[in-house]
């Protein structure tokens, strides 16, 4: 006798630090082990999630089904409407848009109908085009993570140049939509792009150089550690700037 599947929303729990992944499924026992098996393997989708499960171990998180629904209802938007409550009071791994997803994964190689201002028609969505960035540049976001080091940033440029060697597909690395769609690509994977003049008295007080007028890619958490200087005038000392980089 095969077993049921259930259809519905789950979530997956980090116990540690109480981040959660918020998805959805036809079936959703067969869901979890496939996440499981990616997470094992250091291949899955979500980079935020995937970095936690080396961190902490697998035995560190929980898989729970949320809620079960019938056939009638379209999962996509329960996924986001539960994504979105989860937000009030926890934090959450979900990056991309569950309402995207769906026609992503129904048609990956969906054609964009709409055209940009010299009228062109674009071969992919910029969801498709993310998600195979994500794919095909998994290990460079975990190197960059590797190496950011005491270097504290990188030049936007040189790691440009490096992605866009390292992308495969030649139909993609042409698309003119692509440097824009590399910066929310970096914010995904946990970086942030700054104009560096813009950051350069702060990030001086905190013992970083950075050249004037250059995009540099830092870590999210830098950031807001740059921000709270704004709003409190505080000058950090340099053990702080290292546990928001490295804590």
């Amino acid at each position: 006798m095969t077993n049921k599947k259930i259809r519905g929303i789950y979530k997956i729990v980090n116990k540690i630090n109480i981040k959660v992944y918020i998805g959805s499924s036809v079936n959703i026992e067969s869901r979890h082990q496939g996440h499981k098996r990616d997470l094992r393997n250091g291949k899955h989708h979500n980079y935020l999630l995937q970095k936690d499960w080396d961190k902490y171990g697998e035995k560190s998180f929980e898989f729970v089904t949320i809620s079960t629904h019938d056939t009638k209802c379209r999962l996509s938007i329960l996924e986001y409407q539960t994504i979105e409550e989860y937000k009030k009071h926890h934090t959450v791994y979900n990056i991309s848009n569950p309402l995207e997803e769906t026609s992503r994964r129904k048609d990956k190689r969906r054609v964009n109908k709409g055209k940009n201002t010299k009228g062109v028609v674009y071969k992919y969505t910029q969801s498709y085009v993310l998600r195979c960035l994500t794919e095909e540049l998994f290990d460079k976001a975990r190197v960059l993570h590797r190496n950011i080091g005491e270097r504290v940033y990188f030049l936007k440029s040189d790691v440009d140049k490096w992605m866009l060697n390292s992308i495969e597909n030649t139909e993609i690395r042409s698309d003119d939509r692509l440097p824009g769609l590399l910066n929310r690509w970096y914010n995904q994977v946990g970086f942030s792009v700054l104009e560096s003049s813009a950051y350069k008295t702060r990030l001086t007080k905190l013992g970083v150089d950075v050249p004037l007028f250059k995009d540099i890619l830092v870590l999210k958490d830098l950031v807001n550690t740059l921000i709270k200087m704004r709003k409190i005038h505080y000058l950090f000392p340099q053990n702080e700037l290292a546990e928001a980089l490295y804590n």
